[in-house]
This record gives C-alpha cells, structure tokens and sequence, in this order.
C-alpha cells in the first residue's frame, strides 16, 4: 500500500532546506490537525496530521546547521515519533488499519535508515531506536486484543 504525499516534493525541499522553518510549520501543522480532530473533521484531521508528519520529517533529514544543538535534533525525532503515532491514529480512527501500519512501517524504516548517521552521538542512536521500538506493532496498544482482525495479517 502507498501512502498519498501530503506535501508538494518541493515544498518538502524547501523545508529540507529550512528546519527551522519546518519545526514551526510541523507545530503549527498539527495544532490544526488537532483542532479539526475536536471537530471531528476526520478527513481534515488527516490532512493536517500528514502534513504535520511530512514537516517533521524534512526537519529530521535536513542538514544542520553547527549551531543546532543535541537537544534540538532529538526534540525532532521525538517529534517525527509523536507526530507517527498521530497520523496513524487518525488512518485508526476512519478504519484504514493497513494505512496506519504502513504509517508506522515507513516510519520506522526512515529511522533505522538514518541511525547510522548518529554512530558517533551514541546518546542519539539510542534515542533513535528507541522510537524505532516504540512504533513497532507489538507496542501499538490496538494490536494487543485478540479480537484485533488486523493483528493476524
């Protein structure tokens, strides 16, 4: 299953570009997905959450500047984490199990793709997979019930 993009790719360039820039859009981003959320404007919801997801992803494969501290960088993992685990839970709350698996999955996927990078922070790494352990099925509390249909596929 492909996930749409829910960012143009070369706004996710530009982003790329800009971290900074892709940090206050991935909040700003999500605050409105979360507002639609309390409206219970699913398919809006959805939009804003991916969008919000996308932005934290180009803050985490931007090239960063010298400046951008340790602290910074692992607000944005744990931002991509978060902002994961919200995007499949909107693909949950509209029934599209296999989207918010494929959401998680490719998550992960970028994740361990990227840890290598951080070999010399090992406080990084860890970090990193960490995230990458808690989006792994077995920690997804709608995978844990027997009556799951999903948890057999």
């Amino acid at each position: 299953m492909i996930i749409k993009a829910f960012l143009d790719p070369k706004q996710k360039q530009w982003l790329q570009q800009h971290p900074e820039e892709a940090r206050t859009q991935r909040t700003e981003l999500h605050q409105q997905a979360q507002y639609f959320q309390q409206q219970v404007n699913q398919a809006e919801a959805l939009e804003y959450a991916g969008r919000a997801l996308e932005s934290a992803h180009a803050a985490i494969l931007a090239l960063q500047n010298p400046n951008t501290t340790s602290e910074t960088i692992a607000d944005d993992f744990i931002a991509y984490g978060a902002l994961t685990v919200y995007l499949a839970a909107r693909y949950q709350d509209i029934e599209e199990n296999a989207a918010a698996q494929q959401v998680y999955q490719d998550s992960q996927q970028q994740l361990m793709a990227l840890t290598p990078l951080f070999a010399s922070e090992p406080d990084m790494a860890t970090l990193i997979q960490s995230i990458v352990q808690g989006l792994s099925p077995a920690a997804d509390p709608g995978t844990q019930s027997p009556t799951n249909p999903d948890q057999f596929h």
